[in-house]
Formats: C-alpha cells, structure tokens, sequence
C-alpha cells in the first residue's frame, strides 16, 4: 500500500472519531440520548440556506435541523432549541 493512500484512510478514520465525539458532546450537553442526534442529509436547505449534510435532532417526533450557534453544534442548549422550534 502506498503512503498517500494510507493518509487518506487514516484521516477518514480521525474524522469520524471527531464526528462520534462531537455527536457525544452534543447530546451530552442537550441532556439527551445518543440515537437522537445524527449527521447526515436533510433533504432540503437548513434554516439558513445552508446545504446538506446538517446536525439533525429528534425532536417533538422528527428529525429537524440542529440549531446553528457561533460555537457550533456543541454550543446548542436545550433553550435554543425550545426557541428555533416554538410550541
């Protein structure tokens, strides 16, 4: 196996170990189980017209766009979302 290849397969794996820690942040820090924060296509534009792929949680019985925050999915807390998603 050549150098670069093994560079590339072991960045992907660096990646998604980034991506499972920060999912674990994420519904650490939103007092919430692992299954309902995913990453992964929304099939439309996000909130801010952004492109897919988003965060998305499991709220109110869907799957709907993570709130964005300046500090990034970790940042989001249970009021942001109460306030992106009204009753």
């Amino acid at each position: 196996m050549n150098r670069k290849h093994a560079r590339r397969t072991d960045s992907g794996h660096a990646l998604d170990e980034h991506m499972e820690q920060l999912r674990q942040a994420v519904a650490f820090n939103l007092r919430i189980d692992l299954d309902r924060i995913r990453y992964g296509k929304l099939g439309r534009r996000g909130r801010l017209g952004t492109p897919d792929p988003h965060w998305q949680i499991f709220y109110r019985g869907e799957w709907r766009e993570l709130p964005w925050t300046y500090d990034g999915p970790a940042g989001v807390t249970r009021e942001i979302v109460r306030r992106w998603y009204p009753d």
